[in-house]
């Protein structure tokens, strides 16, 4: 059910794709490939005509290295974890009603339940949702569509 798809990046990072490519999980084994797959997600979903939104940790990359990227940050709404009180319904809600292309969530933002009811509500999104997942031990060299 879970295949394997590649990052353009040259650091070992493993996406974990679900049937309809619309939910996809991101194993990382530190912060810098976090970054460079949350830049390529961002750069990907930019040209756009809708808004990406980061449920994020305080460790998000900052306006300056998104600028220097040509990365249009007026396209990003982030909410930071703290604010959030139910987060599934945020993810759904941003991806059923058409204004949002991708949602990005981050490790231990989400649980397995969670993460298993978005997948089967997943047909019902107009956009794509990213969520960061720590690695174990992860040598795939990836790269992501």
């Amino acid at each position: 059910m879970l295949q394997a798809q590649h990052l353009s990046s040259q650091h070992a990072v493993q996406v974990s794709t679900q049937d309809t490519d619309k939910l996809k999980v991101i194993n990382v084994q530190d912060d810098i490939q976090e970054t460079l797959a949350l830049i390529e997600i961002l750069q990907k979903h930019t040209c756009e005509n809708k808004w990406t939104l980061l449920l994020a940790p305080d460790a998000v990359p900052s306006k300056t290295l998104l600028e220097s990227l040509s990365i249009d940050h007026s396209k990003l709404l982030i909410i930071r974890q703290r604010h959030l009180i139910n987060i599934e319904y945020v993810v759904n809600s941003a991806l059923k009603n058409g204004n949002f292309g991708a949602v990005v969530s981050w490790t231990n933002m989400l649980d397995e339940v969670t993460l298993s009811s978005l997948y089967a509500n997943q047909t019902e999104f107009n956009g794509y949702f990213y969520h960061f997942a720590a690695s174990k031990g992860v040598t795939a060299n990836p790269t992501l569509c």
